[in-house]
């Protein structure tokens, strides 16, 4: 099975993005930060499970003193109805605000997705790390991709955390609160719940992105190969029954010494037709189409005959338009086809020294 069909599979088992939404969850996010409006703002010890009473935004003058806590002073100390919490009783809160939602649904989710991302990324990985002799190695896209893939990671509660943890050192006389160490305040924790809870799917929607363009551009380099594989060493002959195209094979063959091709050079016998012309479009570089007035039409104009005009679109179809020259002669009609390009033309009968 190619590297492509069987990234197609694991993109397939991967979730689109829409699929799943988490309104529940946003909700609980919503009212946690709400809460988080009558926080004390410390991270030290209880003082962390200190809000505003009754988890009202603070009035203005209310201000909570991390550096004294509690402590009574005179003008710098904390001031305001601030009150020290239990940390369930800030989650309920938060629960009950929010509706009460059962987020035991989001967990079993959640582990599914996890399982779901962890073999995708695994089996794209290994896809990937088996054929990388295939691959090319100076790709700098391809290795982007690649890359981020290898760093795509499911964030913990604990990450999440940390995102909102303050750096260095905090200063503080509240020996109570230092004694406690640093601790997480518990909307945040709630938060940090929530946020993991969509964590899997979203990796998994994240996945199935970079996947995708992992899939197009593998695709993009095999069909490269594919059509440079496809790209032989001949040069085509395409003639009527006009004799003259032995004067350009000569040339090719003696005097350029390059390898020539025209559907009678070998033997047929036993081919199709559809064979050999597939055969010499698959061993062909570039191409002459000699046309020759030979078929007289109804209304007296001369054409040439129908297997080079046949030969005209193979051609221009397999090696485009400047790998397939057209050879016109004099008094030869053009067809619709080639009106406009550009066309070597020469005076019947003679044409050679025209190239």
């Amino acid at each position: 099975m190619l590297l492509t069909e069987q990234l197609q599979k694991i993109i397939e088992r991967l979730p689109d993005e829409p699929k799943i939404k988490f309104n529940e969850l946003e909700k609980i996010i919503e009212k946690a930060d709400l809460v988080g409006k009558s926080w004390s703002g410390s991270w030290l010890g209880y003082q962390s499970r200190v809000y505003y009473v009754n988890f009202s935004m603070p009035p203005a003058g209310a201000i909570f003193s991390s550096h004294y806590g509690f402590e009574q002073m005179f003008s710098s100390g904390t001031r305001g109805d601030w009150r020290q919490y239990n940390f369930d009783d800030v989650i309920n809160y938060i629960y009950q605000i929010s509706g009460d939602v059962d987020i035991n649904k989001y967990k079993i989710q959640f582990d599914e997705y996890e399982e779901l991302f962890d073999e995708s990324r695994n089996d794209i990985l290994s896809l990937i790390y088996a054929n990388k002799a295939k691959l090319p190695s100076d790709d700098l896209f391809l290795q982007k991709i690649i890359e981020k893939i290898e760093k795509f990671k499911i964030y913990t509660e604990r990450d999440f955390v940390d995102v909102h943890r303050p750096r260095g050192k905090l200063l503080s006389t509240d020996m109570d609160a230092i004694s406690e160490g640093i601790r997480t305040p518990p909307h945040i924790a709630m938060i940090a719940k929530m946020a993991c809870l969509r964590e899997s799917y979203s990796r998994c929607i994240d996945l199935k992105k970079e996947s995708i363009k992992l899939f197009s551009h593998i695709s993009n380099l095999h069909e490269k190969e594919t059509k440079a594989s496809r790209v032989g060493t001949n040069i085509f002959l395409g003639h009527g029954r006009s004799h003259l195209w032995r004067e350009l094979k000569d040339f090719i063959k003696d005097k350029l010494h390059l390898p020539y091709d025209e559907f009678n050079r070998v033997p047929i016998a036993g081919t199709t037709n559809i064979a050999r012309l597939a055969q010499m479009l698959d061993h062909a570089s570039f191409a002459f189409l000699i046309m020759t007035a030979e078929d007289e039409l109804q209304d007296g104009n001369m054409q040439a005959r129908m297997n080079v005009i046949h030969e005209v679109g193979l051609f221009q179809g397999r090696l485009g338009f400047e790998k397939a020259i057209i050879l016109l002669e004099e008094g030869c009609q053009e067809f619709s086809n080639i009106n406009g390009l550009g066309q070597i033309r020469f005076p019947k009968g003679k044409y050679i020294r025209y190239i």
